[in-house]
């Protein structure tokens, strides 16, 4: 049986979120293998800046412009594997409980390093 290589697969995934066009494209691409859900989780959690807005958006980067999804429509399993590599957090107005847990975990994960809230 022939397998894609993990960095494919990673360079894959970081482009679908990139897009930001759908939520259903991540979720098919996460749900389309083992291989493929396991590296749909390490491009979300080697996301570097992650944006709460408002409702019930968020956004996720490496770079700059980020790319917005409703958390209603994606798992909770991926949303989840966020935190670990953020080192820019911007919060628009209010924390909705939800994001509560990612939270937690960038705070715990900088308590020794650095990072940026706006």
């Amino acid at each position: 049986m022939y397998v894609l290589i993990p960095e494919i697969l990673f360079a894959i995934g970081k482009q679908i979120i990139r897009n930001g066009d759908s939520e259903n494209d991540v979720v098919k691409f996460a749900f389309s293998g083992k291989e493929s859900l396991k590296a749909a989780k390490n491009v979300l959690y080697s996301v570097t800046t992650f944006k709460l807005y408002e409702n019930e958006e968020f956004g996720v980067d490496w770079d700059g412009k980020c790319s917005k999804f409703n958390y209603k429509k994606l798992p909770t399993s991926l949303i989840y594997c966020i935190g670990g590599s953020v080192i820019s957090l911007h919060i628009e107005k209010l924390i909705n409980p939800f994001f509560q847990p990612i939270i937690d975990t960038i705070i715990e994960q900088k308590r020794e390093g650095f990072f940026l809230l706006f």
